[in-house]
């Protein structure tokens, strides 16, 4: 009975999914072609360029207050030598502290950018689909898609929704 109700279910499911039409695209590919996207880039390469000059800036000091304390360090007195030392233990944290913060605001700043390019991108394979009369649409950016034959790519009619 159980094996009756197993190829029931089987049937059921493989006539509802031929009648299901899917279409594939690339999203990532998509995304690259947006003229958006360079602009995006190339925001995100400036913020990169600032953060990376404040935290050179950083070692550069770190770096001197350091070389000062091997090179003097003998001939301060035991008060001042603990000082530069302290202070150069906080100049190590802010180090650390202004890495992170760059970090997180690189990925938020790249995700801030790139949300309104992934909706622009979705609408349009959205349209896209309705009017090619699709019910699923694939992203094949994960390459794990094992066939997706080339009647059913989106991209050149997504390109052209975009006006691209």
């Amino acid at each position: 009975m159980k094996r009756i109700l197993l190829v029931f279910f089987i049937a059921i499911a493989a006539n509802f999914s031929f009648g299901q039409k899917t279409g594939h695209i690339n999203t990532l590919e998509l995304i690259d072609k947006m003229p958006e996207k360079a602009q995006a880039q190339e925001k995100l390469n400036n913020l990169q360029i600032e953060t990376d000059a404040m935290l050179k800036e950083l070692v550069v000091k770190y770096t001197n207050l350091g070389m000062d304390i091997e090179e003097q360090g003998e001939t301060w007195s035991a008060v001042i030598l603990q000082m530069k030392k302290n202070e150069l233990l906080r100049m190590e944290q802010t180090i650390q502290d202004a890495k992170i913060l760059a970090e997180k605001e690189f990925v938020y700043k790249e995700q801030e950018l790139l949300a309104p390019i992934l909706d622009k991108a979705l609408a349009a394979i959205e349209t896209v689909a309705e009017k090619r009369g699709y019910d699923y649409v694939i992203d094949t950016a994960a390459g794990s898609t094992l066939l997706s034959p080339k009647e059913h790519d989106l991209m050149e009619d997504v390109l052209t929704e975009l006006g691209l």
